[in-house]
């Protein structure tokens, strides 16, 4: 079995162990499973792609980053963890935008209120909610997860590639996923939707991997034409 398969299903399990710590916290230990996943991924990542997209490796390692500080209890380390998810979605952003002509003036016009609708629907569900020593780095991240929503609409409907159908993916799944996360952090913690949170983050940034590795094969096999 070749290691890319290994790794890929190696990242999958600790997806479903991850997430099967909420319900079963007894006996799986999220403080140790919360850390595999995205390392995981990362290595998958470079083993389909051998460094040729290091902005994306660099945007992993915030994510890493991110939930390694915001998997604490403590306001001034979540503050950071808040920090390093959103360079993550900056650079997501920058690289979508860098390769692909998504600013079409009827597209921009016609998706902008659905870019709206993600961004203050759960800003101003959970406003009276967000711990104030929390409540700058939230919106910052909320804002970059909206964007980022609102560019993978626009890119698939320019263009509707399989690389352009996995960026759309990533871009609902994260957006669920910071419905969730706020669910749980301002409304009180349920099984369901702490489950759903780590399913839909975590599987955002496979499909966000994903998106990468289609379009660097997309380029080479450009190149080979050539």
């Amino acid at each position: 079995m070749k290691i890319k398969t290994l790794a890929l299903i190696a990242f999958f399990g600790f997806v479903f162990i991850d997430t099967l710590g909420i319900i079963l916290p007894n006996t799986i230990d999220r403080q140790i499973t919360t850390y595999f996943p995205i390392p995981i991924l990362l290595l998958v990542f470079v083993l389909f792609t051998k460094l040729s997209r290091p902005l994306h490796v660099i945007a992993l390692i915030f994510t890493f980053l991110g939930v390694c500080f915001f998997s604490t209890n403590l306001d001034k380390q979540q503050r950071i963890g808040l920090l390093f998810y959103s360079c993550g979605i900056i650079i997501y952003i920058y690289n979508i935008l860098r390769v692909q002509n998504v600013f079409n003036l009827n597209s921009v016009i016609k998706y902008a209120l659905v870019f709206i609708l993600v961004l203050l629907i759960p800003t101003l569900f959970y406003l009276n909610h967000i711990d104030k020593n929390l409540f700058y780095p939230i919106v910052f991240y909320i804002n970059g997860v909206g964007f980022l929503f609102y560019v993978s609409i626009l890119s698939y409907v320019n263009s509707k590639t399989k690389f352009n159908r996995a960026l759309l993916t990533s871009g609902i799944l994260l957006a669920l996923s910071t419905i969730f996360a706020g669910h749980n952090l301002f409304m009180g913690k349920s099984s369901l939707t702490g489950m759903l949170n780590i399913v839909t983050f975590l599987l955002a940034h496979f499909y966000m991997s994903r998106y990468a590795i289609f379009q660097l094969q997309t380029d080479k096999e450009i190149v080979e034409s050539k």
